[in-house]
């Protein structure tokens, strides 16, 4: 059975995680203002990854696929029907499996499909990582 002190707790308890939430979302947004400072502080260096104070922070990159710009949406299926990727483009183009399969493809050193040249993008998308390290 509750009594005042349990609900005196969890008001309290409740008032501090509003807190931390709204703490949390501050830092997140300080992390992204200053995200990419340091990526091109690491581009303009050659600079992969860094240990400082027992945390790695780490570029992470990401190759994303889709349609290039000003092509339509018949263009692009068409072309990734050609090359034999059609699963990539029922009923839509499904830009998760579709740059999952080209991520794949450069990991095995396998060119890009010049059928696909002018039809479809590869991006790199780059972003910061950290997970604690040693110096």
């Amino acid at each position: 059975m509750a009594t005042q002190e349990t609900v005196d707790e969890f008001v309290l308890l409740t008032q501090r995680k509003q807190q931390l939430e709204a703490d949390l979302l501050t830092l997140k947004k300080d992390l992204d203002k200053i995200e990419p400072k340091i990526l091109e502080h690491f581009e303009r260096h050659g600079i992969q990854r860094i240990t400082q104070w027992g945390l790695t922070v780490y570029l992470s990159r990401t190759l994303w696929a889709g349609k290039n710009e000003g092509v339509e949406n018949d263009e692009a299926v068409e072309a990734l029907n050609t090359a034999g990727l059609g699963m990539f483009a029922e009923p839509r183009i499904n830009v998760s499996s579709l740059s999952r399969y080209f991520r794949d493809l450069e990991e095995n050193g396998e060119p890009f499909p010049k059928c696909l040249e002018g039809k479809i993008r590869l991006t790199e998308k780059f972003k910061l990582g950290a997970k604690n390290g040693q110096n």
